[in-house]
């Protein structure tokens, strides 16, 4: 986990205050709940994340930078590792007593539905419409700390997946049927998202996600406005 930075920020829960965040170093976030040969087998997924990380960050220097380069910027990374790498963080948060509600960690009182949650970070992707949202909207914190907030479902109150917040880009990974039905339904959510477009004044920023071919039968487009008119560039550079 070191490639996205010396702490993990934790931060912007349902259960916590307004604004109120923990930050954690890396050890917190690898608890040991798979077996020694799975954890190894599994540990390239960080390389993998951080390198979606990686092109999120350099994509948005690139469209908010002073230039006056009309030019697109391509990457690529892999969406499936990002969304296997973050259901094994969600394993982490929940067995290393990380996350509290109510005045107690979720795992002494939050159900979760563990089978389902190890088969989608060992054998194959979930099935639709559980996996990875994206937002069409930016947010309004533009760390660039990879932050985290697990997700409890609003309808059965069961911890329903993993908030994944990068420069205000925020994927939502569930692993919970009714809340990723709401996400489904939504149209603030795109799922699965193959082109992930960061546009800026004049430049765009065009990371391309691979997931498994059964599930990218279609090209899915979701364009992220990073610096409208009216939003001074000076807030995105400082």
């Amino acid at each position: 986990m070191e490639q996205f930075g010396p702490q993990v920020v934790v931060g912007g829960m349902p259960w916590q205050a307004k604004g109120e965040e923990k930050t954690f170093g890396h050890n917190a976030l690898t608890a040991n709940v798979l077996c020694e040969r799975h954890n190894s087998s599994l540990s390239p997924l960080d390389a993998e994340a951080g390198r979606l990380f990686r092109c999120l960050t350099e994509g948005f220097d690139h469209i908010t930078k002073k230039s006056l380069s009309t030019k697109t910027a391509y990457f690529f990374a892999s969406g499936e590792a990002l969304e296997r790498w973050a259901i094994k963080s969600l394993f982490a948060f929940y067995h290393g007593g990380l996350a509290w509600a109510d005045g107690k960690r979720l795992r002494d009182g939050v159900r979760f539905d563990e089978t389902l949650a190890r088969r989608a970070i060992l054998e194959e992707l979930l099935s639709a419409p559980l996996g990875t949202y994206v937002h069409p909207n930016i947010g309004t914190d533009f760390s660039r700390q990879v932050q985290w907030a697990p997700l409890l479902s609003n309808g059965t109150g069961a911890l329903a997946g993993v908030r994944v917040q990068l420069l205000g880009i925020t994927f939502d990974v569930l692993v919970e049927t009714a809340e990723a039905a709401f996400h489904n339904k939504s149209n603030a959510h795109l799922h699965r998202p193959t082109v992930l477009d960061l546009v800026g004044r004049t430049r765009t920023s065009r990371i391309f996600l691979s997931w498994y071919p059964k599930i990218a039968a279609e090209v899915h487009r979701i364009g992220i406005l990073i610096a409208p008119k009216w939003f001074p560039l000076s807030r995105l550079q400082s």
